[in-house]
């Protein structure tokens, strides 16, 4: 919402108030890519609900729980962590129109803001997994890695250069870039507004990310992910990154 400000200039000498004044609109900051924002998660509702303006209804699994000892930017995280049974997790309903539409041709960009544990049940933990795309941590090698597939089956895997520790924050992005290239998608995975990798050569016409009657799973996956995250963005319609740029330090908007 815009706020009109007055202000008034002083005569200090005088001490008195100038009769001219200058009528300035201060329009608050947001998101300028806000309406292709399909889901966002960032602790400001209920566990079972998403932030971004569908208000999507969510179903967990497991014991996924909000943490407000352990916080990303003040607020508190998604703490997920192994039930008896299985990772928990938090998941889109079946019933939302979310669930079988694929990610399409366009530009999108995957936002995640973690902190790893050590402990997991398996080779490796996993952010999210959307059928036919996987972002997550290699537990042998320390390093971000995502994995993605298009719709025909061809798959990319980009894996991080360097090392990232369980018990600190990364945050990591994962975008499909349609316009540096004349010619090919990029794919890039940064880590902390550092590009870690990127992969090229990919047709524009590709439709990579999740396909029809898969869900939109965040902390599931049989390997297990053992951790904390807020800050899960999804958006298409645009890469929002295509270089190294200064990650946020504060929620993402909800506007």
């Amino acid at each position: 919402m815009s706020t009109p400000l007055v202000f008034r200039a002083t005569d200090a000498a005088a001490n008195a108030v100038n009769s001219n004044t200058v009528n300035l609109t201060v329009t608050a900051a947001g998101d300028p890519y806000w309406a292709g924002v399909l889901m966002l998660l960032n602790g400001s509702d209920v566990i079972t609900k998403d932030s971004s303006s569908f208000n999507r209804a969510l179903s967990t699994g497991g014991t996924p729980t909000y943490n407000a000892g352990i916080t990303i930017f003040g607020v508190r995280t998604y703490d997920i962590q192994p039930s008896p049974a299985a990772s928990s997790y938090i998941e889109t309903v079946s019933t939302d129109s979310f669930v079988g539409t694929a990610m399409g041709s366009g530009e999108w960009c995957i936002e995640i803001a973690a902190i790893f544990n050590a402990a997991s049940v398996g080779g490796s933990n996993s952010l999210n997994s959307f059928s036919k795309f996987t972002m997550g941590r290699i537990l042998a090698t320390n390093k971000i890695t995502v994995n993605c597939s298009d719709i025909g089956g061809s798959s990319v895997v980009l894996t991080s250069t360097n090392t990232f520790a369980t018990g600190t924050l990364h945050q990591i992005a994962f975008v499909r870039d349609n316009v540096t290239d004349p010619t090919f998608t990029i794919l890039r995975l940064f880590v902390n507004g550092v590009q870690e990798a990127s992969s090229g050569g990919i047709s524009k016409a590709a439709i990579i990310g999740t396909s029809a009657g898969d869900k939109r799973f965040i902390g599931y996956i049989s390997a297990g992910w053992v951790g904390n995250f807020n800050n899960f963005r999804l958006t298409v319609g645009n890469a929002r990154y295509r270089a190294n740029y200064t990650p946020p330090s504060t929620p993402f908007p909800t506007s």
